[in-house]
């Protein structure tokens, strides 16, 4: 009887933890909803407008860049690769998702390099870490270079579309980048929210449709994920 009535008082006791842990995720998750809802609604909507200069796209074995003003848009499959998934067949999806499902976002425009840094910094640009190697007894600055280029990237490491924060005309979505050319994502990186409104959409609308009339209404640096 007293073995019965034990296991019991455990059961219920374990219910009752497993409800309050199960309320604060949804607490959290509320909270989270209200805070980026918030920084989407302060965004400043004339800050930005989709660029109508000519983009250079460069599609190589496995990285595709994007070029339009000083900074590079990379999205690579060494940067998910290890990142999203250590499986080959999941991480060539995941690449192939990012570049042909959002690829477009970046061709057509709407998003800029430039975009990124002025988010980041009040002039615009991107800093990297400075590297310095010792030759022949000299301590000699040493150039980073991403694929064989020099100047300053932005590296893609995640894109999704947050539904929750979206509706029919408005898509919200929610991008993971760094600058840094020697990170991998497994450090400090910025996340950043971008909105883009098409007043033709409807629900059965495609992403591929709904970017094609798509204008871009949020740009802005949420918060750095460490």
């Amino acid at each position: 009887m007293i073995k019965h009535l034990t296991i019991f008082i455990l059961s219920i006791f374990s219910l009752i933890t497993s409800c309050s842990i199960l309320n604060k995720e949804k607490a959290y998750e509320r909270n989270e909803l209200k805070r980026n809802r918030a920084l989407i609604d302060k965004c400043d909507r004339d800050r930005y407008s989709k660029s109508t200069q000519e983009i250079s796209v460069v599609d190589k074995e496995n990285y595709v860049y994007y070029e339009l003003d000083s900074i590079r848009i990379y999205i690579s499959y060494d940067f998910v690769i290890g990142f999203h998934s250590n499986e080959r067949i999941e991480s060539e999806k995941k690449y192939n998702e990012l570049k042909g499902k959002y690829g477009q976002i970046f061709s057509s425009g709407l998003v800029t390099g430039k975009m990124f840094a002025c988010e980041s910094n009040e002039d615009c640009s991107f800093y990297e870490p400075e590297i310095r190697v010792e030759r022949d007894g000299k301590w000699i600055k040493e150039e980073l270079k991403l694929y064989d280029y020099s100047g300053p990237v932005l590296k893609i490491l995640d894109f999704q579309e947050r539904i929750e924060l979206s509706s029919e005309q408005n898509r919200v979505f929610e991008i993971w980048a760094t600058s840094n050319k020697l990170e991998s994502g497994w450090g400090g990186f910025s996340i950043y929210f971008l909105e883009l409104t098409n007043e033709s959409a409807d629900p059965n609308m495609g992403l591929d449709k709904f970017l094609d009339d798509a204008e871009l209404n949020c740009f802005r640096y949420a918060y750095t994920q460490i």
